[in-house]
């Protein structure tokens, strides 16, 4: 065994895995480079991302106000400043529609 560990063919480099070997090769196998886009692109992409995210939010802000409306005492609905979230929050406009229409009814059908 002494014989193998001194014969100069067999060289500590030889002797490791593949993978401890050659760690460069390893860590970049299986990607691919993209060549980098132009500024303008970049830009452009960015002012596109910012119109999208204005235009969610000013489809889901009266959403969002609707639900905290429906949610507020009658008392809190005219209070100003108006509040987004109700203290306290309540369900009594859902019962009192519930006896004014069969709302659930209506929404199963």
């Amino acid at each position: 065994m002494t014989s193998e560990v001194n014969d100069p063919a067999v060289t500590e480099s030889s002797a490791r895995p593949a993978s401890i070997h050659k760690p460069e090769k390893a860590a970049t196998e299986g990607r691919v480079e993209h060549p980098r886009r132009p500024l303008g692109a970049r830009v452009g992409t960015w002012v596109a991302v910012g119109l999208l995210l204005a235009g969610a939010l000013t489809m889901i802000l009266p959403f969002i106000w609707t639900v905290s409306t429906s949610l507020k005492t009658d008392q809190t609905v005219r209070e100003i400043p108006p509040q987004l979230v109700p203290d306290p929050a309540t369900l009594d406009s859902y019962r009192e529609l519930n006896e004014e229409l069969p709302f659930w009814r209506i929404l199963a059908n």
